[in-house]
């Protein structure tokens, strides 16, 4: 097979992964919606009961699932980076974050992958994942917590409590990130 067909199935293969999650949110959330269409239609649901589930759902069930999203986006960007070393025969390095893959995609790229504005994106996506598994979404719990507060800033998302809220733009600004870096054919 040639080198320009295995890249282009490699890709569409990848985009079909991100998809996959971006379908998994957005099924999600219409699940979501024909429940509470059926709580508020059901008259043996008290109306204390369906203001509770309508609560929980808008706020509390969207905010996980957006959590969920991009937990699972930079899960799938990590497998992704995994197989474009493995291809370029570049060996990983042992840590637990985003950079150990970076000679792999400097070597794809051709360049100091600093510069790449959508690896910025993943890294700061990455910490703000971090701080949600990690210190359940508190900010103050991070050993760090002024580089959070700076991605918060840089990215617009939303704070409740000294938590970090995950908004659907920046999910599309790293579902964007993770595209971006898969269609780089250099």
């Amino acid at each position: 097979m040639s080198d320009d067909i295995e890249t282009k199935l490699s890709q569409w293969s990848y985009r079909q992964n991100i998809n996959w999650v971006t379908k998994w949110h957005n099924m999600t959330n219409a699940a979501y919606a024909v429940f509470l269409d059926k709580i508020e239609d059901d008259s043996e649901v008290s109306e204390t009961d369906k203001v509770w589930f309508k609560e929980v759902l808008e706020n509390t069930m969207d905010r996980k699932i957006k959590n969920y999203c991009l937990i699972m986006h930079l899960s799938n960007f990590e497998e992704i980076s995994h197989l474009v070393c493995d291809k370029l025969e570049v060996t990983i390095p042992d840590s637990s974050s985003l950079s150990r893959f970076k000679e792999g995609w400097e070597k794809r790229i051709g360049k100091n992958i600093g510069n790449v504005a959508h690896w910025q994106v993943l890294t700061d996506a990455e910490k703000i994942r971090h701080c949600i598994l990690h210190a359940s979404e508190r900010i103050s719990f991070m050993r760090n917590p002024n580089e959070i507060k700076r991605i918060i800033k840089k990215e617009q998302l939303k704070t409740d409590g000294h938590r970090v809220i995950v908004t659907g733009e920046f999910l599309n600004k790293v579902i964007n990130a993770i595209v971006g870096m898969v269609d780089t054919n250099a």
